[in-house]
């Protein structure tokens, strides 16, 4: 089992949820609606504020611990120069994000990670596609404790069905088990929830997604079950990192569904001098890098925005405003844009919506 931080890859990233999937980068797609480490869908407004993104399970971090990275962080750096994709960064290079992973990208390359939009912009311009990396794995920081959502409960001694989020630390969980109250006795829950193997290794040959997540291709290990929940609620929990940390809440979860908060977390072990993840309103790319540190509604101070943006034009009886500053409206025109419903209202002029 690797330390935290490890030491530093070399890759590529790439963005999803923008003008070039036909969708909004404001509105929730693929890793932070349906990805497939069963998040579900993911508020912009909490940790992680959609600064996520997906591995491929060619990744050696996928593969080296429990659930295939879910959860797990990562700080990536843009890399400006030396690679294939070289003069991309927002500034200089040293430009860096950390993000959290929730979703798989079966599609990609072992060193290829797929961001959302709004993190990827931060680093380099959507419109680009591509930018040169350099990412490793690093301690998760939430504010908050444990948190956890029970979409599915059939009753007392029945299924039940759950989703830890906001696991501090290395948040690789190899364990999660429920007692009920007054009771001895743990009772162990398994996370291989999903469609039937056979039927996911069928339509994982025939690469079929849906919206980027592939769904039954990839099991959502981000979910724990059992189909014999204690009897006598409030149930305790217990939750085990992959490296024996083990944290224990008493009467934290109610008999049914719902979203319960916790009083239990794990603790980072070391010294880990990654920044940590920060709500970002995706207006200007961010200008930290490496090493720093910093909480709040976004980024203090930014670089001007990529020659790709644009600001509103046209005229007062015809506004020609981009939907924001990574795309210009000619850029969302070539994109075949004009007629997506998320662009009313936006770059009436070029789209030919009216005239001056």
């Amino acid at each position: 089992m690797t330390s935290l931080p490890t030491d530093w890859r070399t890759g590529i990233a790439t963005n999803y949820g923008g003008a070039q999937d036909g969708d909004s980068p404001y509105s929730p797609s693929y890793g932070t609606s349906i990805g497939a480490c069963g998040y579900g869908l993911l508020d912009k407004s909490q940790w992680p504020y959609w600064s996520v993104g997906a591995l491929s399970p060619s990744n050696m971090f996928y593969s080296a611990g429990p659930i295939n990275g879910c959860g797990q962080c990562f700080e990536i750096q843009c890399v400006d120069s030396g690679g294939q994709f070289a003069g991309r960064c927002n500034g200089n290079g040293g430009e860096s994000v950390t993000i959290m992973v929730s979703d798989a990208c079966p599609e990609c390359e072992a060193d290829h990670i797929d961001l959302q939009a709004l993190t990827y912009n931060q680093l380099g311009p959507m419109a680009l596609g591509r930018i040169d990396i350099k990412y490793r794995r690093v301690n998760c920081k939430p504010p908050v404790n444990m948190m956890v959502d029970v979409d599915s409960s059939s009753g007392e001694g029945g299924w039940i069905r759950m989703t830890v989020k906001n696991a501090a630390a290395r948040a690789a969980i190899k364990g999660v088990a429920l007692r009920g109250s007054g009771s001895s006795s743990w009772i162990t829950l398994t996370n291989d929830w999903g469609a039937d193997s056979a039927l996911r290794t069928n339509l994982c040959a025939l690469k079929i997604p849906q919206k980027g997540a592939y769904l039954l291709c990839v099991p959502t290990c981000a979910r724990w079950e059992t189909p014999s929940q204690p009897v006598g609620s409030p149930f305790d929990m217990q939750v085990t990192q992959d490296d024996g940390q083990v944290v224990t809440c008493n009467g934290c979860l109610q008999e049914g569904t719902g979203t319960f908060q916790t009083s239990m977390q794990f603790r980072v072990v070391g010294n880990d001098d990654a920044a940590d993840i920060v709500s970002y309103d995706g207006a200007t790319p961010n200008s930290g890098s490496s090493g720093s540190s910093s909480s709040g509604s976004g980024p203090s101070s930014a670089p001007a925005p990529s020659s790709l943006s644009s600001s509103s034009g046209g005229c007062s009886a015809c506004p020609d405003t981009p939907p924001n500053n990574s795309y210009s409206c000619a850029a969302q025109k070539s994109f075949g844009k004009c007629g997506q419903s998320w662009m009313s209202g936006y770059c009436k002029l070029t789209c030919g919506q009216c005239s001056c």
